[in-house]
């Protein structure tokens, strides 16, 4: 074999090998997740909001450009808020799947609150024929505020005979006045949730390939150009 199909051979084992790397790096880096907008990047598009607004000065991971929907709840007694929802037909009946999310509530208010994720069942696929069940995960009265707060992902399976499944965030006020909750990061997936980064990248080991992957390649280029010249 010649020098230059040595380093042909070597170029390409190096490929493959940050390819790999590249692959489960990416695999990492986004999880399979049912919801449109899950983490409200610029707006509340793909969400019913209903009162709700877009807060751009919070989000849950400090992303730039990213943010949160706004929940402000004026009661006169206690009761909850459907704050955002969205309606999925784009699951497995029958299937188990995880749902979640995180809840912000700021410190200071006059009355307590709660901030849940609910997922609701349909037979018909309007998300609102046919109620099945329910689930759901949420904070409780008095727990920790100013920080966000993860819901732990809880696990259901579906029912086979459902077409629909209503997923929402809830603001819930424990008196009469003014309760406000952020959600963001809001996930519907069959497999458990990973942290989302705010850029899709590689890892540290994906980028020493791709280091050396690069230099290979330019030693490969300028070689074959210096006997082209030759």
């Amino acid at each position: 074999m010649n020098q230059e199909a040595r380093i042909g051979k070597r170029i390409f084992l190096v490929f493959a090998m940050a390819l790999s790397v590249v692959m489960v790096s990416f695999g990492h880096a986004f999880a399979v997740n049912l919801l449109q907008n899950p983490h409200f990047n610029g707006d509340l598009s793909g969400w019913n909001a209903g009162t709700s607004t877009y807060d751009a000065a919070l989000d849950a991971t400090g992303v730039s450009g990213s943010g949160s929907a706004q929940s402000v709840f004026n009661a006169t007694q206690p009761s909850t808020l459907l704050s955002i929802d969205q309606c999925l037909t784009n699951f497995v009946p029958g299937q188990s799947y995880y749902f979640g999310g995180k809840v912000y509530m700021p410190s200071g208010q006059s009355v307590q609150g709660t901030g849940a994720v609910v997922v609701s069942w349909f037979t018909g696929n309007d998300c609102a024929t046919g109620f099945i069940s329910y689930a759901q995960v949420g904070t409780s009265f008095g727990d920790p505020t100013g920080i966000w707060t993860p819901l732990d992902h809880a696990q259901v399976t579906i029912p086979a005979n459902a077409a629909s499944v209503w997923v929402s965030g809830q603001n819930g006020i424990a008196a009469s006045g003014t309760h406000q909750t952020n959600f963001d990061d809001m996930y519907f997936s069959d497999t458990p949730p990973t942290p989302p980064a705010p850029v899709p990248a590689m890892d540290e080991w994906g980028m020493m390939l791709f280091v050396v992957l690069a230099a290979s390649g330019s030693v490969y280029y300028l070689r074959k150009q210096r006997r082209a010249k030759s």
